[in-house]
């Protein structure tokens, strides 16, 4: 695959191209649909695809499927499909139409037929990472395509490993490489004539790597891009919050430590201007993209540090980050400048240690509480005890069964135990009811008395917007809380909803909502008080207020008032391009917490790099927040963020 790239490279000026966009991402909206919990994780899958686009400087926009199969996919652009599984027929009719006029695209992970057949990959078996973590990186072959980097760190936890590839349709263009380095599992990157299928979805992590990889991947049959990527790569606008431009960099750094490093790499990105068109593209692109990550580094070096009252982290998994184990998590929490771990304990109805209030997911002796405490406190770190409280989801049937005939889940407006969420029914404890508030008590209550955790920290405690509350006894109590009679239930309490109009109670009913769930956390806040004195509570809650107040039942301002809790953490969980609405955010929260402690809770995940969750930090300081909870504590947060938060913003404490 290697001729003739070159020598257009070299001898031929490059094209800009005529098409608005360079590469048009396909929304998989069937299969959204199919699979609402997936939605989450699958934007998270596009967001880093689109991160790994800006970064080569690849022009980029997103259509749904029905505008695929309605108008046709631009014959003009790239096709870049990150996760779609599951392609509706007319989807895969109309890719085919596509690549019937000289399309070309890259299709990552789970491809139908006969899309596989016309690439030329055969059948295959999903097949785990495993201890040996057999996909850590990409490594490039003979027949890769020129500009393409000799190796990509990846780091996918499985891969889908090909059995066949057809020789006289495609060639293997990277193998993927274990983490020792030797171990080669077989193809992970495929390219026909026609298109390019990789073994999973791209992965964040190695920003510069993976930009290039596509630039050559798309660049084997657009060479136009090359001369976009160099032209991206040697933008001096940075866009930067604190610093736009270089210009604006170099006055930051002014007096500063930074000053000196500035300046060398003002000079050497002008020397490499003087390379154009005697280097290869992609030289000059990898080249390029270090200055920029090197003036990144240097920016988030000029900007403000403090001491914060608390810099922490959600931990989902119960036995640590990822595959580390509790003492690595806890020592390189410590190391880069955590001070509190928050570890998911209990969600489903079952807890993740020995308990005689939920039923125990453990079998044996194991204790990872025990193990996640021990490991925090030997590093200087606090661990919090998280629970999902209100949302038990999808818990095991025996529980669905045996709360049920108690009456104790939520009851939909359709009458029913359980609400609807896209499509699926789900069950919500119901916080009106006293059991339930003595549930709730006796859990977080059991933790605090037996084992010595700094905090308690409530999450869910709440209502899924205006969908449950409906059952029976939630109409008695309400008329008795009231002092009316609702004639017609539940119409007379619901929200507006297209043309229906809103009920002419649901005002007094969204109050109603509010000191149910309130009750639940005085009466946890007494039962945990009482079983140790010294135990934090807190609350992960909704960024909008007052709005959430009203729609979920969140009155968080009043549990601060009041004592219940001893800290609030809004979820502010915004991308960088919601910089606006996040300070909005921010700037209400602060202000109802009046003088409690408030700490920010940011999104990690949806910020294409550590300069971003930098600015967020910054700029919700200023606004007066507390302190920090990140979301989540993933080996990518360990690896490649907090090393440079704790290098930058959190220096010094």
């Amino acid at each position: 695959m290697r001729p003739l790239l070159p020598a257009l490279m070299l001898l031929v000026p490059l094209m800009a191209s005529a098409a608005e966009h360079d590469v048009v991402i396909l929304r998989p909206n069937k299969y959204l649909a199919d699979n609402p919990r997936t939605a989450s994780e699958v934007t998270g899958y596009f967001n880093t695809a689109r991160n790994i686009l800006a970064a080569a400087g690849l022009r980029h926009h997103t259509i749904d499927e029905a505008e695929a199969v309605d108008g046709g996919i631009p014959a003009d652009e790239f096709l870049l499909c990150p996760y779609n599984p599951s392609m509706p027929p007319e989807v895969i009719a109309a890719v085919g139409r596509f690549l019937d006029v000289g399309g070309h695209g890259l299709f990552c992970f789970l491809l139908e037929e006969p899309l596989r057949s016309r690439i030329g990959i055969g059948g295959g078996d999903y097949t785990p990472a495993g201890e040996g973590k057999l996909f850590a990186a990409l490594h490039a072959t003979g027949d890769a395509p020129e500009g393409m980097p000799q190796q990509v760190r990846q780091e996918s936890w499985n891969a889908f490993l090909l059995r066949s590839v057809d020789p006289d349709k495609a060639r293997v263009a990277m193998e993927w490489l274990a983490a020792d380095g030797q171990t080669n599992s077989g193809a992970a990157l495929v390219m026909s004539h026609e298109a390019a299928w990789l073994g999973h979805i791209l992965t964040g992590g190695d920003l510069i790597g993976k930009a290039q990889m596509l630039l050559a991947i798309v660049g084997h049959w657009r060479p136009a891009v090359w001369e976009q990527g160099v032209q991206a790569a040697l933008d001096p606008d940075l866009g930067f919050r604190h610093a736009a431009t270089l210009e604006d960099l170099r006055k930051l750094s002014q007096g500063g430590a930074a000053e000196a490093g500035v300046s060398q790499m003002v000079t050497d990105l002008e020397a490499l201007k003087q390379q154009v068109g005697r280097a290869p593209a992609w030289e000059i692109i990898r080249k390029g993209r270090e200055l920029r990550a090197q003036a990144e580094s240097l920016y988030l070096g000029s900007l403000p540090t403090r001491a914060d009252a608390m810099r922490g982290a959600w931990v989902v998994g119960v036995n640590g980050c990822g595959d580390w184990g509790w003492d690595k998590t806890a020592r390189v929490a410590r190391d880069n400048g955590l001070t509190d771990l928050f570890v998911r304990i209990a969600w489903a109805g079952r807890a993740s240690y020995p308990s005689e209030v939920l039923h125990s997911r453990l079998e044996g002796d194991e204790d990872p509480v025990a193990a996640g405490i021990a490991a925090c406190h030997r590093y200087g770190l606090r661990y919090h005890a998280w629970f999902i409280n209100l949302n038990w989801r999808t818990p095991p049937q025996e529980l669905i069964d045996q709360y049920g005939a108690k009456g104790l889940w939520q009851f939909g407006p359709d009458g029913k135990p359980g609400i609807m969420e896209g499509g699926d029914r789900v069950y919500w404890l119901n916080p009106s009811e006293p059991e339930v508030v003595a549930l709730q008590a006796a859990m977080m209550a059991e933790v605090a008395g037996n084992y010595a955790v700094d905090g308690v920290h409530f999450d869910y405690i709440r209502y899924e917007n205006y969908n449950g509350s409906y059952g029976e006894r939630d109409r008695q109590r309400f008329e008795r809380w009231a002092q009316v009679e609702v004639e017609d239930w539940p119409g007379d309490v619901l929200p507006r909803k297209g043309e229906t109009p809103e009920g002419p109670l649901h005002g007094k009913f969204c109050e109603w909502r509010c000191e149910q769930v309130s009750d639940v956390v005085q009466a946890v806040h007494s039962a945990v008080r009482a079983a140790r004195p010294d135990c934090e509570i807190s609350a992960a809650v909704y960024p909008s207020w007052p709005y959430h107040r009203k729609i979920v039942g969140q009155d968080w301002a009043w549990w601060l008032k009041e004592g219940w809790i001893d800290f609030v953490c809004p979820m502010v969980y915004d991308a960088p391009g919601y910089y606006d609405r996040h300070i909005d955010r921010v700037a209400r929260l602060r202000a109802a917490a009046g003088d409690k402690p408030f700490m920010a809770g940011l999104g990690s995940w949806l910020h294409p790099s550590a300069r971003t969750v930098a600015e967020a930090i910054v700029a919700d300081r200023e606004l007066g927040a507390d302190g920090f909870l990140l979301f989540s504590y993933t080996p990518e947060l360990g690896n490649d963020i907090l090393p440079e938060l704790r290098r930058t913003v959190f220096r010094g404490q």
